[in-house]
């Protein structure tokens, strides 16, 4: 019988679905592989999502972050519906701007809650500040320092 490493095994797949039937069929994953089915599942996000710049990755990144973050409050997997449904209207940028031109979201209220702001979309303003205008930069930073 052939020996397969299942680190590379993961790192070739090529579609969601194969991380979620790996996830069925073993049960005991070690940390190391629990590691590494997520960012593969992170970066096969990306991908199903069309993230093509740098700024788009960090946005989809998060938003799979934010999901399972869902997933655990809510015992059950949960999508972010408003976040995809907004940003197939507008884009990812837009989007953003958007969100923190307005009143703190549910969204945020949990992730504050949880103390998970790290998580946050606003955080992906601050990693991409150099795509946004100083008042959105601004906006964010007034948000997230109420928090401290």
């Amino acid at each position: 019988m052939v020996e397969v490493d299942p680190v590379k095994q993961i790192r070739n797949f090529k579609e969601l679905k194969q991380i979620d039937a790996y996830k069925k069929w073993h049960k005991n994953i070690s940390e190391e592989l629990a590691v590494e089915l997520d960012e593969k599942e992170r970066e096969l996000f990306c991908l199903s999502m069309n993230a093509e710049t740098p700024l788009e990755h960090s946005f989809w990144k998060q938003v799979w972050h934010y999901e399972q973050f869902l997933t655990a409050k809510n015992k059950k997997k949960t999508y972010a519906r408003y976040t995809r449904r907004a940003v197939e209207e507008l884009d990812v940028k837009r989007f953003l701007e958007n969100l923190v031109r307005k009143p703190e979201t549910l969204g945020f209220k949990h992730l504050e809650e949880f103390d998970s702001l790290d998580i946050s979309y606003e955080q992906v303003i601050l990693e991409h500040a150099d795509k946004f205008d100083a008042d959105i930069i601004e906006a964010v930073n007034k948000r997230l320092s109420k928090q401290d």
